[in-house]
């Protein structure tokens, strides 16, 4: 199957299971594209990806200070591409082994939300501004890339 980025232009091959990692799921979420032939099946993200981004800026908005508000969708899309679904990496952090969840990517540790807390968009991008407010944007290898601190 095709998928095509309606805001860069990009057709990339995916899995049906892929659509998961966008967001996505053939049932709810994908419509194919109107303007494309039939028997094409590239399928039109832009409209979900963008919708869903709308709603997660919202949510940055009311989480984090102004002044952080494009930082913070920059790392949250470095870090999950605005899937609130994304479960990331589980490289050892501290010694212990343990995966990334959600829009921000946030592992469980102890004191912290559980996995299914963390999928949820509002108490992700909740929790990931407290971690801002006591540890700027230290937490995140992809505002370290960004030259974030």
């Amino acid at each position: 199957m095709k998928i095509r980025n309606k805001r860069t232009g990009e057709i990339r091959d995916v899995q049906e299971n892929e659509l998961q990692y966008y967001g996505l799921s053939m049932s709810q979420n994908v419509q194919p594209a109107s303007n494309q032939p039939q028997q094409d099946q590239t399928l039109n993200l832009a409209q979900n990806v963008v919708s869903s981004n709308n709603s997660n800026m919202e949510l940055i908005k009311k989480y984090f200070p102004q002044s952080q508000w494009n930082n913070a969708y920059k790392v949250m899309m470095g870090e999950s591409g605005g899937n609130s679904q994304a479960i990331g990496d589980n490289y050892p952090i501290k010694g212990e082994v343990r995966p990334s969840y959600g829009l921000f990517q946030i592992r469980t540790f102890p004191n912290r939300p559980s996995p299914q807390q963390l999928m949820n968009p509002e108490v992700n991008v909740a929790y990931a501004a407290q971690l801002w407010k006591s540890q700027k944007w230290r937490p995140w290898t992809v505002a370290r890339n960004l030259g974030l601190k």
